[in-house]
């Protein structure tokens, strides 16, 4: 597919071409899929990036609508005007669906060949009970090392519920962006520095549309506690008091597909997003009060089996 997007900071197009290739056996399949990604930025050269995927998949069908899925995958991104960007990344995942329940395992290595003392680790599961009613939850701790001050380093994570109507699920949420330093809890634990809660609700759905088309959308709004906590001029390591912001967002994503041969699917999908800074204009400086951009993609879907 090919792209353009634009929003207050910058301008940048794109072209994604992906390669997917399905083996079908009677109690499962195996996927290869081959992506590659180019990205260029209009008026930032240093953002200009390259990215390689690999990926291979493993489905199994249990009895009635269960089923297991193992993936195991590659990633490349190479920066050219900013080598100490390159990264490496391995990663394995594991879902399970058994009736109702969902449950979803990963673990990635993310390694900067560029970069001493920057590697990190990512551990991740999710649970979600689905039905008329449903509820979540995922968490995925990340450990930065090799480092000599602090292994446990970030803790995301997410709760959701709400109600499955006809196809269409909406409710609130709640998320959660934690950086841990136990050593030195004078900045903060909570509060620290760059750490943030949202609260929001959440709508997407699936739709057919006649024999030949598709429709999928997701749309969210959530308001932002972020923390920003300076530290001691006189004595680095220690924190003055946490200052706050509440930004809010809204996001709009629609995926329209139709069929239009007996394996090609001719797609366009639009994202659209508004986020307000909450920045204070008499304290802030080269600050964006409000942050709207969109992109948009045409592409044509291969689906052979």
């Amino acid at each position: 597919s090919l792209g353009k997007s634009e929003n207050a900071l910058f301008e940048y197009s794109f072209v994604n071409p992906c390669l997917a290739f399905n083996f079908n056996r009677a109690q499962g399949a195996g996927r290869l899929v081959l992506k590659y990604e180019r990205t260029v930025f209009d008026n930032l050269e240093i953002r200009n990036n390259s990215r390689f995927h690999v990926e291979w998949a493993d489905r199994k069908r249990l009895e009635n609508s269960d089923s297991k899925a193992n993936s195991i995958g590659l990633i490349y991104r190479s920066f050219p005007e900013s080598d100490q960007s390159n990264y490496l990344d391995f990663y394995t995942k594991v879902n399970n669906r058994k009736d109702n329940l969902s449950k979803r395992m990963m673990f990635r290595y993310r390694h900067f060949p560029n970069l001493e003392k920057s590697d990190r680790l990512d551990l991740r599961q999710g649970v979600e009970r689905g039905g008329p009613f449903f509820i979540g939850y995922d968490f995925n701790i990340r450990l930065q090392f090799p480092t000599d001050d602090n292994f446990f380093s970030r803790l995301d994570g997410y709760l959701k519920l709400g109600a499955d109507i006809n196809g269409v699920k909406i409710g609130p949420y709640v998320r959660w962006h934690m950086m841990m330093d136990l050593k030195n809890t004078d900045l903060g634990i909570f509060d620290r520095d760059q750490n943030s809660y949202q609260y929001g609700v959440e709508s997407s759905g699936y739709f057919k549309i006649a024999k030949k088309g598709s429709l999928r959308f997701r749309a969210a709004y959530d308001l932002n506690t972020v923390f920003s906590r300076a530290t001691d001029p006189t004595d680095p390591t220690m924190a003055l008091d946490a200052e706050t912001r509440h930004p809010s967002n809204l996001q709009l994503d629609v995926d329209l597909g139709v069929k239009v041969a007996r394996y090609f699917e001719l797609f366009a999908a639009v994202n659209y997003f508004d986020h307000a800074t909450d920045f204070e204009e008499d304290i802030n400086t080269n600050f964006i009060m409000d942050n709207t951009g969109n992109r948009f993609k045409l592409g044509l879907r291969v689906n052979y089996k």
